[in-house]
C-alpha cells in the first residue's frame, strides 16, 4: 500500500542521488571539465550565459 509506494519513491530518489554523486565525483577529476566549469560559472554570475546553457555544455563535455 502506501508504505510500499513511499519505499519505492525513496529508492528512486536514492538512485538519482547516487548517480549525481558519481557524476560529480568524476567531473571533479577531469581537468578540462574543471577549467571550463570555472569559465562558465563566471559567465553565469555575470549573467552572460544562462544556467541551463552552462549545464548543457558541461554535461556534453563530461560525456565526450
Amino acid at each position: 500500500g502506501q508504505l510500499d509506494a513511499l519505499r519505492a519513491e525513496q529508492a528512486v530518489a536514492q538512485l538519482i542521488d547516487e548517480i549525481q554523486t558519481a557524476l560529480y565525483a568524476r567531473a571533479r577529476t577531469d581537468g578540462a571539465f574543471v577549467a571550463r566549469h570555472r569559465e562558465l560559472e563566471q559567465r553565469v554570475v555575470e549573467r552572460r550565459l544562462s544556467v541551463s546553457a552552462a549545464a548543457r555544455e558541461l554535461i556534453e563535455l563530461l560525456f565526450r
